[in-house]
Order: structure tokens, then C-alpha cells, then sequence
């Protein structure tokens, strides 16, 4: 700790000797010039066939929608599960095993006529009786559904989550192919936290209660079905030819490889055994987004998500909002700005740009490291700089997750607390480890924060991860498990708010409750930045979904034949007997 606080005034220029001699290793390994993109796009309609091939640096916890809630899992439970209602290329709710809908007037009826002829994935039709089924599997407490309180107002949601009740008679089976919500209140976001994974339909193998086997044989009525999963190293779905729309599926199958480090994916991708890369090392990033031969494979934007630090406030000393405010002033976020090299937009505050209510006048959590040495006196922890005397006296660790990325994320962030006197110690797990381990009450004290878009609402940005409701025993994703009266009162009146402009002016307010409060440190909008091969066809960033492959086609006469061969097994192997487990 002392080298860190000696070399306070070196580190813009470490970072920088950092980047450089990252750029010369990849230099090294690689070339220093992008290669060429390989195959090309030829003319003619989408064809059907072909397997598109991904990697990732990290693992899947889950395939059942029910208790996934992270952006790794969401793009295979997006292929492998249909819900009645989903979004659209531009974000609109649409039918999807619903063909139609209608509202009651009061808002708090909802009933949806399901298309007739559909199957599920095991043979059996799709039935109301497997939405109702399906709806009473995730919301039952024994479930620990992430996301269960974005449904609460179904009549009979207190009672099944209190135990006195097994059954949601606000969910009614009127007719075979007939089935009805019932809400306690009209709620502007229903349909779509609906179009969301978690109540999508699942086969009756599921079960009418959760069972964590259920993900090794997933089973749902999405246009993909599960093939093959190894968990930690390889997945596999392929068509399911029994989707009602089937004819607009035209991949064989997505394959993904898991815990394949970034380099190797680069030389992967080089090599044309990965059609699309959207994990890159920083120097390999910048020389593809800027190699014009690429320019029209490449897709770019700020995404619609927040990173940041959660501080657990049940726990020491974040129990205490002088700290967190502390820790919110002490990150320096103009340094991480250049750092970034304008990959990503540093921010203190919460909405991203995509959510409705964003202002972008708001400075909300700023860098002022003088102000942050005082919060942390006036909380008892005072700290000497000059001895490195003081502050807060235990060490604490701190959930990085997984991934390069994160580590160099971490290693900033332990510098810039340590100026205030808080040490961590960087805690890297894997994201299943660390998804269970930081939404389990009273376990992780600190750690890595991110929220992405699941419908664009600044509920969505609010709800899951700052009300109390959303706090569990296990699986919460109210990480730092705050608990605030009087945003909750506000939330709940937003809600009911079906005027927009009035709905966006208390979501502000709740915003500012939370940025001042700072159960998070909010620190950076990520810049989602994905290349794919000449060949893939129809890859488009999706409004609200990520990685989102379902329109994706292969150009069989633009894939080189000897790329085409190569299955994900088979390279699998490879790689395995080549780097070891992690690259499988």
C-alpha cells in the first residue's frame, strides 16, 4: 500500500506505459495491423443453415429463467424461451405466443388469446394452463426469482410470497388457449416486465415448483432448444422446428465456448472459428474500430447500463452514509476518463442516456477527494496522507468478478480508496460465484456493480436494485440491501402515475435520493463495441436485448469451407489440449 500512495502522481503515466506495453504484447502475439476480414457478403435473401460461434470470458450460472438475471445468461434464455409478449427491432411490445391482447379500462385487467398449434419443446401444446403453471413456479418464494417484486401487483402475489397461499388466483386459465392477469393497481410498466425472461412459459418437465436441476435439461417454446451444455465450457442450441414462427429462424444452431480469455478469442476470431468478438483487450479494440476494412462489420454505442460500486449498508462501515458518500468523492473519475480513451462515458449518476427522465445537466456524484477526507473524519476514520495513518481499520474485500477487465477496473478503484484511508483486498470469483455470494444477505460487503436495460423505464434502473422489496436472503439484486422509506413511498406512487411527464419528474427526485445516499458509487456507462465476420448476415444491435442473434444468418457461398467445418466440439478440444480447461 505504501508504493501505491508514493506513486499518487505517476499513475496517469503508468496507465499510459500500461496500455503501451499491452499493445506491444498483442503486437507481438498478433500483428501490429488488424488482418483482413474473412470471407465476404455475397447477394440474395437470407439462406437457412450454418452455426454461428461465440465465446466468452466467463461461465453460465443458469438456463432457467426463473432465477437468471445477468447479462451473460440473457441472450440463450432469449433463444431458448418465448414469453406472450416480447420487443421488437425498434423496442416495441409485440405478440409472440400471444397473438392479441386487450386492457381493461381500469388498467388492472390484462388478457392475452395465445396462438393455437404451438408446441413446446418437449411435443407437448402450449396451453393457458402452462402460463399459469409457469407464472406460480417463478413468483413462489421458494423460487428466489431476482426480479419477483416487478410482478407484485398480480392479486394473490403477498399471499404466495407469505406462505399462506400456493396458488395466484390473480393468474386465471379462462379458456384453453385464454389467459388473464388480474392487478391489485393499474401498472404502466406491465407488459413490459412481462416481455421479460423470468415468466416465460417452461415445459412440464420444470415442474410445477423450482428445481436447480431444471437448467441441465432447459426446456421452454423458444425458437432454439437446448442440445448440449457443459457447464463452464460449452453450449449448444439448435432450431427448434416446432416454434409458430419457425420459418424466420435460419441458424442450424449457436454454439458458445465459455471462459475463453479475450486474447484467444482474438486469435479465434482472426482465424474465422468465431463469427462474432465483443470481448476485446483495449489496444486489439482500438486497432479494429480503427482499420476501415472493418468499419462495416462493426457496431458501436453506449450501452443502457451503469457500473459502479454497491456498498452493502446492513454491513461496517458502510452502515454509515458518510462513508459511502466518502467513497462516492474519492474515485476519480476524470483520471478513469482518460484512462478510458473515451471507450466508455464516466458518470455520477444513475439513468444512462436511453432512459426516459436522464438529465444530462446533472453532475450528481462528483470527484473531490478533500470532501471525501472530511466525510470519512467526521465518520471517525480520519487518515493522514502524508503517514498513511488512520482511516478505516480493517481491510475489505472487495468482489471483482471475472475477467481481465474487471481486475485493472479494481486495481483503479483500490488506489483511489486507499487516498481516504479504505483498503481493499480485490476478491476475483467467477460470476456464478460471484452472483450468488454478492446477493446473499450479510455476505459481501463491496464489489463491482453493473445494471443494464431490461426495459426501457427508469423503474427498471430503480425497482430491482435499490428498493427494499427487491431485498432477498439469497439471490437479491439489491446488492448493497438498501432500505429507504421514503424512496420506496415514491416508487410506488410513480408507479400508479400514469401521466408521463409527472411520472419522470418523481423518477428525477428518486434518483437524486439515491445519487445522494450512495449505496452505489456510480462511476461508468459502458461503450459495447462487437465485430462480426463478413459472412454474418443481419447481426443488428437490439434496443433492449444484448447479443441478440435470432435474425442472424450465415452466407454460406461468403464462408470460407475450411471456417464452415470447424465445430464447436472440435475446436473445443484444441483449445483444451492447447491452453488448458479455461480455454474449452
Amino acid at each position: 500500500m505504501r508504493w501505491i500512495r508514493r506513486t499518487r502522481e505517476l499513475l496517469p503515466a503508468l496507465l499510459a506505459a500500461s496500455a503501451i506495453a499491452i499493445a506491444g504484447a498483442s503486437a507481438g502475439l498478433g500483428c501490429r495491423k488488424a488482418p483482413a476480414p474473412i470471407g465476404t457478403r455475397s447477394a440474395g435473401p437470407p439462406q437457412r443453415g450454418g452455426t454461428l460461434h461465440l465465446a466468452n470470458t466467463v461461465d453460465l450460472r443458469t438456463l432457467d429463467p426463473a432465477v437468471a438475471f445477468d447479462t451473460e445468461s440473457q441472450p440463450y434464455l432469449e433463444l431458448m424461451y418465448a414469453g406472450l409478449v416480447d420487443y421488437d427491432d425498434k423496442g416495441a411490445i409485440v405478440g409472440d405466443l400471444a397473438e392479441r391482447w386487450e386492457m381493461s379500462p381500469d388498467g388492472r385487467t390484462y388478457r392475452f388469446f395465445l396462438r393455437r398449434g404451438v408446441k413446446m419443446q418437449d411435443g407437448s401444446d402450449f396451453l393457458a394452463a402452462d402460463v399459469k403453471r409457469s407464472v406460480e413456479r417463478t413468483l413462489h418464494p421458494k423460487t428466489s426469482c431476482p426480479a419477483s417484486s416487478f410482478f407484485e401487483r398480480i392479486e394473490g402475489y403477498a399471499a404466495l410470497q407469505a406462505g399462506t397461499s400456493e396458488q395466484l388466483p390473480g393468474v386465471v386459465v379462462e379458456a384453453p388457449h385464454v389467459v388473464a392477469f388480474h392487478l391489485t393497481h393499474a401498472d404502466a410498466t406491465f407488459l413490459a416486465v412481462l416481455a421479460l425472461d423470468f415468466l416465460r412459459p417452461v415445459c412440464k418437465t420444470a415442474g410445477a415448483r423450482y428445481d436447480d436441476t431444471f437448467g441441465a435439461h432447459a426446456c421452454g417454446a423458444g425458437p432454439f432448444q437446448l442440445d448440449d451444455w457443459q457447464p463452464g465450457r460449452f453450449l449448444r442450441v439448435k432450431r427448434f422446428d416446432g416454434y409458430w414462427n419457425a420459418a424466420a429462424t435460419h441458424l442450424d444452431a449457436v454454439e458458445l465456448r465459455m471462459n475463453v480469455p479475450r486474447l484467444t478469442q482474438r486469435f479465434q476470431f482472426e482465424r474465422g472459428e468465431q463469427d462474432l468478438l465483443n470481448e476485446f483487450e483495449r489496444p486489439d479494440r482500438v486497432r479494429f474500430a480503427e482499420d476501415p476494412r472493418w468499419a462495416p462489420y462493426g457496431v458501436q454505442r453506449i450501452d443502457g447500463a451503469v457500473y459502479g460500486e454497491f456498498m452493502n449498508v446492513e454491513m461496517r462501515p458502510f452502515d454509515d452514509a458518510r462513508v459511502r458518500r466518502a467513497v462516492a468523492a474519492a474515485i476519480n473519475r476524470p483520471n478513469i476518463q482518460r484512462y478510458l480513451e473515451g471507450g466508455s462515458l464516466v458518470t455520477g449518476h444513475l439513468f444512462p442516456p436511453q432512459i426516459p427522465g436522464y438529465d444530462p445537466t446533472y453532475a450528481g456524484q462528483v470527484y473531490d477527494l478533500a470532501k471525501a477526507r472530511t466525510l470519512m473524519a467526521q465518520a471517525g476514520y480520519a487518515y493522514d496522507p502524508a503517514t498513511g495513518a488512520g482511516g478505516y481499520p480493517e481491510t475489505i474485500a472487495y468482489y471483482a468478478g471475472d475477467g481481465e477487465g474487471s481486475l485493472r477496473w479494481a486495481q483503479l478503484l483500490q488506489y483511489d480508496l486507499a487516498q481516504i484511508g479504505v483498503r481493499i483486498e480485490i476478491k476475483v470469483t467467477s460470476f456464478s460465484q460471484y452472483l450468488a455470494e454478492t446477493g446473499r444477505r450479510r455476505t459481501a460487503r463491496m464489489g463491482w456493480a453493473g445494471w443494464n436495460l431490461d426495459f426501457p423505464d427508469p423503474s427498471d434502473f430503480l425497482d430491482p436494485i435499490f428498493a427494499s422489496k427487491s431485498i432477498q436472503q439469497e439471490e437479491s439484486q439489491n446488492h448493497a440491501f438498501y432500505r429507504n422509506p421514503a424512496l420506496d413511498e415514491l416508487l410506488e406512487r410513480a408507479h400508479d402515475e400514469l401521466d408521463p411527464k409527472a411520472r419522470i419528474a418523481m423518477y428525477q427526485q428518486a434518483e437524486r435520493i439515491v445519487v445522494d445516499d450512495a449505496p452505489w458509487a456510480f462511476e461508468m456507462y459502458p461503450m459495447r463495441y462487437e465485430l462480426v465476420q463478413p459472412y454474418v448476415r443481419d447481426y443488428r444491435a437490439h434496443p433492449i436485448w444484448l447479443l441478440y442473434v435470432r435474425d442472424a444468418w450465415i452466407d454460406a457461398k461468403g464462408r470460407p469451407t475450411q471456417t464452415a467445418a470447424l465445430g464447436g466440439r472440435r475446436l473445443g478440444a484444441a483449445l483444451g489440449a492447447l491452453l488448458g480447461p479455461r480455454a474449452r
